[in-house]
């Protein structure tokens, strides 16, 4: 019997790109194959996955990475971010590699204190300056935005290395050769939760937009990490996206005054622009009522269907947002952020015991990973998402999956993750 188109689709997915294994990881990840943060007591993984983290052999208090605990930062979206206040732990992501071992073309002295800054990091400071807005943020306000990250960053180092975290990663995606930027854009990371650690601000109206800016930051950074440093397999890649949207949806924690006061900051330009779009949007999508006929024929209780529904109901906002945006000529990265934001926390259980609904719905979400492939932050992420559940459902669900495997193209190659928008990247 001849594979069928699903399974030949499968095939074309970009192979996940090779990576080192962590020689001093947790037990629990080494038997599962997973990357491991090596963070202590509890590495992230096992954090998230609520399992027991057991390190056979105790390193050096060097070799650890640093952790936030307890801490509230503020939402990633600046559309409908209107969840209710909660904290969260968040500690360096499990899918970077330790840098000790690098020898490429440059050794990297990353100093230890978080507002110590090498000739690289001006070299990347340049970058965020002149470049970052021409590929990061909606074209119509990107120069201002920028400029005012940059204004709060000179007051708050673990913003500066954010920011320079993020220019490094763009950087690397753009010079592959270069190994070095994602050295860079790894130290650079765990600097910022270092020092957003050691700093122990709590929200308020003088610090509420650096803070915001800095969580937006840090979700597309993970997200990054989660879809193009795939793990060996979908479920492991399904255990790292549930992380990741925990840890994202986690750091909304805004209090009613403070989302006043970014509102009322100079990002309110920003703010103002996705709410338009948001609000003003019509119907665009309308392959998504099939999602909602998927669940009203299901066997399950009201409780599930109603979170279903209601998830259905997130992902055609924003769907619908992402479409108005490009019609308005701006681009549509704020909308694949703002469902990571938004959606409920019953569907992230859901999506974390594997079931079938939540799964078409993740496929549906992927369509504007997919459309957005451009974006360095989402390569060929969308892509590897729908064909990974598509064939992880099979046959009995192909049905509710034929939009998001027709947004692929017959006949679909693979996607290349390092496609950049700008042509001067120094």
């Amino acid at each position: 019997m001849a594979p069928s188109k699903t399974r030949q689709a499968d095939l074309a997915v970009k192979p996940r790109r090779s990576h080192r294994k962590s020689r001093k990881g947790c037990d629990v990840c080494k038997g599962r194959h997973m990357r491991c943060d090596e963070t202590r007591p509890a590495c992230l993984n096992c954090t998230v996955a609520g399992r027991q983290c057991i390190y056979r052999v105790i390193t050096s208090s060097s070799a650890r990475l640093p952790t936030i605990e307890s801490v509230q930062l503020p939402s990633p979206s600046s559309c409908t971010s209107n969840t209710p206040s909660s904290t969260t732990a968040v500690s360096t992501p499990p899918y970077y590699e330790q840098q000790g071992e690098y020898t490429g073309q440059s050794n990297i002295r990353v100093p230890e204190e978080a507002d110590t800054f090498t000739l690289e990091h001006l070299a990347l400071f340049h970058h965020v300056q002149t470049q970052m807005a021409t590929w990061l943020t909606s074209a119509s306000s990107a120069d201002f935005t920028v400029q005012t990250a940059v204004k709060y960053a000179l007051k708050a180092p673990y913003l500066m290395n954010q920011l320079l975290a993020i220019s490094a990663l763009y950087l690397g995606s753009r010079h592959p050769e270069r190994l070095d930027y994602q050295q860079q854009a790894t130290a650079l990371q765990t600097r910022a939760l270092s020092s957003f650690n050691n700093a122990k601000e709590q929200v308020s109206d003088a610090t509420c937009i650096p803070m915001f800016i800095f969580s937006s930051l840090l979700g597309i950074h993970v997200l990054h990490d989660t879809l193009l440093h795939r793990p060996d397999n979908f479920s492991m890649f399904l255990d790292q996206f549930v992380g990741y949207l925990s840890l994202h949806r986690g750091v909304t924690a805004v209090t009613k005054q403070s989302w006043k006061a970014i509102k009322e900051s100079p990002l309110r330009a920003l703010i103002q622009q996705i709410e338009d779009a948001f609000d003003d949007a019509p119907n665009y999508c309308q392959e998504i009522e099939v999602l909602y006929n998927m669940v009203d024929q299901s066997q399950l209780n009201p409780a599930s269907i109603e979170t279903y529904r209601q998830a259905v109901t997130t992902l055609r906002g924003t769907l619908n947002l992402y479409r108005e945006l490009e019609a308005r000529g701006n681009r549509p990265y704020d909308a694949p952020l703002a469902f990571c934001v938004t959606v409920s926390e019953e569907y992230i259980d859901f999506l974390k015991q594997r079931r079938p609904e939540a799964l078409v719905i993740l496929a549906y979400y992927a369509v504007m990973l997919h459309q957005s492939r451009e974006f360095m932050i989402f390569g060929d992420g969308g892509q590897y998402m729908i064909q990974a559940i598509t064939s992880h459902l099979g046959a009995h669900w192909e049905h509710w999956l034929e939009w998001p495997n027709s947004a692929l193209g017959v006949g679909n190659m693979p996607i290349d993750p390092l496609l950049g928008g700008v042509e001067d990247d120094t």
